[in-house]
C-alpha cells in the first residue's frame, strides 16, 4: 500500500484476498518491496495453524475478493464477486 490512510504501519505493506475464506490478508515487504517480511511463525511460508492465520488476518467476511486497489483518496478498496464495493478506513 503506497498511502498511510490506513495508518503508517500499513504503509509499503501489501494486501491479499483469499478466495476460499473471504478474509483480507497484510503483509508486511522488506525497504526494496520485493520480499515478504514474516514472524518466525510463518518463516516456512504456510499459514497451516489458526494462529498463524490470525496473525495475518487484516479483515475478514468479505466473500470471493475479486479486486484490491489503493483508491486516488488513499483508501484501500476490496471489490467482492457480489459485485459490493468495500472502502476500508480507519474506525
Amino acid at each position: 500500500m503506497n498511502s498511510t490512510k490506513l495508518g503508517t504501519q500499513y504503509e509499503n505493506t501489501i494486501f491479499v484476498g483469499d478466495v476460499k475464506t473471504g478474509n483480507l490478508y497484510n503483509f508486511k515487504l522488506d525497504s526494496d518491496r520485493k520480499q515478504l517480511l514474516l514472524d518466525p511463525p510463518l518463516g516456512d511460508r504456510v499459514a497451516d495453524t489458526p494462529d498463524e492465520v490470525q496473525n495475518i488476518v487484516f479483515g475478514q467476511g468479505f466473500g470471493v475478493i475479486t479486486d484490491i486497489k489503493v483508491g486516488p483518496d488513499g483508501y484501500l478498496y476490496i471489490l467482492g464477486i457480489n459485485g459490493i464495493i468495500y472502502r476500508i478506513a480507519p474506525a
